[in-house]
């Protein structure tokens, strides 16, 4: 009989921000001396620079808004502002976190209003304006106490007149998986996970919506994030595409043409186990076959980082503000943790051992050896049935067409906690809207500027 891991966990939740000017109005008057809002700014200059003349973007105020919000209310969890000019994410999670995120564009107005579920309207739409957050969380073993903590900081802000938050199609949901204090994840069940992240990736991305799936994009486009299959490809001839590989004589990583055809599941099997095992670093060994880097749907490159919790990080999931989506994914990932500890504990293996059981790879496969209950696999099956009926793989244009260019966390087992145009119309743009909430205020409208290095359209503050 296996034990289960006392696993610990915590999330990265991406969001847009949007505020009311009058929080920032208030907010500058208050702690920035003789600062105030630049309503003029041309189009030439608000393009590629991040301060004219005297003026500058915004920098922390946007997270120092949500954090004060938090404050002042009743009931919610400390939480902390974490700004960093250089973008350094930092080294300890001892508190929820409301992060900058540079990646994330805010919202042009029209796209907020539309997204705001009539808390904006076109009347106010002037007066708002946005930012690209994380909410980040410190580590917990409870599902329980996480989403309770969770839905009181996105209700706190959903439901505020001055405040709301939505997501679009670059925010994602990244969900990390560890060990309390300094222990490491057995090498035996890392190597279990990684086969088991192998054989099924193709079923689990239908958990997601089509935009977070791998096929969303063309090759020449820069995906969000790799597959952890890429060291198993087969070099081929038909319609190759340039992958990173691990050479097997040097233990490199090498750049080659393949196609996405995967090695039989028994040489994966052998360079997974019987490679790994050997090495003298059998952890780094097994990092070159499954990623090396953060960008793979598993992130397995934070187990050896020097500073920071190691944790496994589960980078592909759709954006989201509804807490009990949130939560049932970390249901997911952590009893997805805990079965490769059951193979890798216990006499039991995957039944899964040659790609010709192509039949048997199937998420219900996959899902009821993981011990969820039964309200999380039919909350999963609906899921999958509504992004599968949206999904269309990508579709080169035609050559006439000018482009222009819960679970087992310990004693909680199997509990539930309760811009390419022709991607954004084959996918339908995945958005989440704000809380309706009618605005009390009305002033006069600000002045964007888009900063094409962040992609972030952001507000240019005086001195």
């Amino acid at each position: 009989m296996t034990t289960s891991l006392p696993l610990t966990f915590g999330m990265e939740i991406e969001a847009i921000l949007a505020f009311h000017q009058d929080e920032m109005i208030g907010y500058i008057n208050r702690n920035i001396k003789g600062a105030s809002l630049v309503k003029t700014i041309s189009d030439g200059d608000r393009t590629k620079q991040s301060t004219v003349n005297g003026a500058r973007a915004y920098k922390d105020e946007p997270l120092q808004l949500a954090q004060e919000l938090l404050s002042r209310t009743s009931g919610t969890p400390k939480t902390i502002v974490h700004y960093s000019e250089d973008h350094k994410k930092p080294t300890a999670y001892s508190s929820w976190g409301i992060h900058a995120d540079e990646t994330l564009a805010g919202l042009p107005k029209g796209e907020l209003l539309r997204t705001s579920n009539g808390k904006i309207d076109e009347k106010t739409q002037e007066n708002w304006d946005s930012y690209g957050i994380e909410i980040v969380s410190p580590p917990f073993s409870s599902i329980r106490s996480c989403s309770a903590q969770l839905k009181k900081i996105l209700d706190t802000i959903q439901e505020s007149h001055s405040h709301g938050l939505t997501t679009t199609k670059d925010c994602g949901l990244h969900v990390h998986v560890g060990l309390p204090g300094s222990m490491e994840l057995p090498l035996g069940t890392m190597q279990q996970l990684a086969y088991l992240v192998v054989v099924f990736e193709g079923e689990i991305e239908r958990l997601n919506h089509p935009d977070r799936r791998l096929s969303a994009a063309p090759v020449h486009v820069v995906p969000q994030f790799r597959s952890n299959r890429e060291a198993f490809y087969e070099e081929g001839e038909d319609d190759p595409v340039t992958r990173t590989y691990r050479d097997e004589e040097s233990g490199t990583m090498k750049e080659g043409q393949f196609v996405s055809t995967c090695r039989p599941l028994a040489k994966i099997r052998e360079s997974l186990f019987e490679t790994v095992s050997s090495d003298p670093e059998p952890l780094q060994c097994l990092l070159t076959f499954i990623g090396q880097l953060k960008d793979p749907i598993v992130n397995w490159s934070y187990l050896v980082r020097e500073s920071g919790p190691r944790t496994l990080e589960f980078r592909q999931h759709t954006a989201s503000i509804d807490p009990i989506e949130i939560s049932l994914w970390v249901v997911f990932c952590t009893s997805l943790v805990q079965l490769a500890h059951k193979y890798a504990t216990t006499s039991e293996e995957c039944p899964i051992q040659s790609w010709e059981q192509d039949s048997q790879i199937t998420l219900s496969n996959l899902m009821e050896p993981m011990g969820l209950d039964d309200s999380v696999r039919m909350y999963y099956e609906d899921k999958v049935a509504e992004y599968d009926a949206l999904w269309r793989p990508y579709e080169p244009y035609e050559d006439d067409f000018d482009l222009g260019m819960d679970s087992p966390i310990e004693g909680e087992a199997g509990e539930p906690a309760g811009t390419n145009p022709q991607a954004e119309s084959h996918l339908g743009g995945h958005t989440e809207t704000m809380r309706s909430a009618k605005p009390t205020h009305t002033l006069v409208r600000k002045d964007l500027m888009m900063d094409l290095s962040w992609s972030k359209l952001i507000l240019f503050l005086a001195f």
